[in-house]
């Protein structure tokens, strides 16, 4: 009963969190807008520069690396570039497999708009800071809070499986599109992943392959082939 009161308490005090959270929040974007508008300025003028002037900037950096290193690194950049493309196919495909999982689930749980919501928290979850718990998981709170235990039990289950499957996935999906095994491609972003958070899970592995790309043409000598 004493938890019921607390719980009951503290549902009535949840709009008043929310709203301070959310002037709190405004407020910040609000102060960050004119750092922000600089920096997307700056960035894309700078991308306008360096897209105009690839050609003489490609010439000058070739100019400064040694001649013997010319060969290995026109072919490190040439394998870099087709594997960080596979990297990118391999993520497309965990997407894909994400949204068909949030589709089946919502359309199972009787959910208006599942296929735009699946496609939405797909989305979501190919961020590299967010996921699908960051939808699911303030959803299923919110369903449980209005009685609907049905509901929010669902969005629970949904959110494990489409973990899961994420979790056994993708050290596959990215050692098989990148050319890592897969015990390095799930060690890599493990690590990553205690190191740096989820931005670390999703940049290691492109750090393991620039450093394989490396290996494998000769520019540095790391282990023995």
């Amino acid at each position: 009963r004493e938890a019921l009161e607390t719980l009951a308490a503290q549902s009535a005090a949840l709009p008043d969190w929310l709203y301070r959270t959310l002037s709190t929040w405004t407020v910040s974007a609000l102060a960050a807008l004119p750092d922000w508008g600089l920096f997307l300025f700056t960035t894309g003028l700078a991308t306008y520069f360096i897209s105009a002037g690839r050609p003489a900037l490609l010439a000058f950096l070739r100019r400064q690396a040694p001649p013997s290193w010319r060969p290995a690194l026109r072919t490190g950049c040439r394998r870099f570039r087709a594997t960080a493309g596979g990297w990118l196919k391999a993520q497309g495909m965990l997407m894909l497999i994400t949204f068909g999982e949030l589709t089946l689930g919502f359309l199972f749980l009787g959910v208006d708009l599942s296929i735009l919501l699946a496609a939405l928290t797909a989305l979501v979850d190919a961020l590299p800071v967010f996921g699908t718990g960051t939808v699911l998981i303030p959803w299923a709170l919110l369903e449980l809070l209005s009685g609907r235990f049905s509901m929010a039990l669902g969005l629970f289950v949904l959110y494990l499986i489409v973990s899961l499957v994420r979790s056994l996935l993708e050290p596959k999906l990215v050692g098989d599109r990148v050319g890592l095994p897969p015990l390095a491609a799930l060690l890599c972003m493990y690590v990553g992943f205690r190191a740096f958070g989820v931005v670390g899970m999703v940049l290691s592995p492109l750090a393991a392959i620039l450093i394989k790309e490396a290996h494998d043409c000769g520019i540095v000598r790391l282990w023995r082939d």
